[in-house]
């Protein structure tokens, strides 16, 4: 009996981003923008480990939507390594292997290996992130326009014509994770602008659409020619502006009965 090895791999139920991207994974709606961000940032750390993160470089050389796993938490996982090199740092000749479309025009004109040749791939995976025909009207939408902006920049510069104009995994990783901050912030700005409630002001408009929250009824108060009363219901507002309370107290002394002297506060016997 013969002895051999075999891989073992984590089992993926939802396939890879690009199967995802194209609504084939086992969630069909379209990924939403802050997922694609995780799935980016995930993605590119785990290239910036490989270019980095041991004594040897790993180049991928293979990197495109299809060896970018997704389990069922659409947490990213790289694979396709059957055409990976180990090495240094530095640039070295080899022989060219690639995915078409993604690989990287200068190294396919000199064939000398580097790091920047996985940055020009996940470039071209950053740019089928955001462009993708399912989703893209309605997620242009979404994106803040200032986040969008940066990060089809972050996306062009990764696939700059050579490697020296193009950044480094582990920045390309910063970057992306900036820009999720930022776009979270942007949408909890939003939020809150939204459930905000606006300040009472004198304003007719403004002491309309208020009138609801403050408990506060509106009618006519027939003074001179403003034709508004305001009612606290059962105490519940105890600030009110002060222009509302000189116009109340001026309606309540209006609707007193006319007398030459002071108000009796106790009616007189015989």
């Amino acid at each position: 009996m013969k002895r051999g090895k075999i891989l073992v791999y984590e089992y993926l139920c939802n396939r890879s981003l690009y199967d995802c991207l194209n609504g084939n994974g086992i969630n069909a709606n379209p990924l939403p923008w802050e997922k694609r961000l995780e799935i980016c940032i995930g993605a590119a750390r785990g290239l910036h480990y490989l270019h980095t993160g041991a004594k040897y470089a790993v180049m991928h050389r293979f990197v495109t939507g299809h060896t970018v796993l997704l389990d069922h938490e659409l947490i990213p996982k790289l694979s396709g390594f059957f055409v990976s090199k180990l090495g240094s740092r530095s640039m070295s000749k080899t022989l060219i292997g690639g995915a078409y479309g993604y690989l990287d025009p200068e190294y396919h004109r000199t064939k000398y290996l580097s790091e920047k040749v996985d940055v020009y791939s996940f470039g071209i995976v950053l740019l089928e992130v955001i462009c993708d025909q399912a989703k893209f009207y309605q997620m242009t939408r979404e994106i803040a326009p200032e986040c969008f902006e940066k990060f089809m920049e972050i996306a062009v510069c990764c696939i700059s014509d050579t490697g020296d104009e193009r950044p480094s995994m582990g920045e390309v990783e910063s970057k992306v994770s900036s820009i999720a901050i930022e776009d979270l912030t942007h949408m909890l700005v939003i939020g809150t602008e939204r459930t905000k409630k606006p300040h009472v002001t004198v304003g007719e408009e403004e002491r309309r659409g208020n009138a609801e929250d403050l408990g506060i009824e509106e009618r006519g108060l027939g003074i001179e020619e403003e034709e508004l009363r305001i009612e606290a219901r059962e105490g519940q507002v105890t600030n009110l502006p002060d222009e509302l309370e000189q116009a109340k107290r001026i309606q309540e002394e209006l609707e007193q009965p006319e007398s030459e002297g002071p108000i009796p506060t106790e009616e007189k016997k015989g």
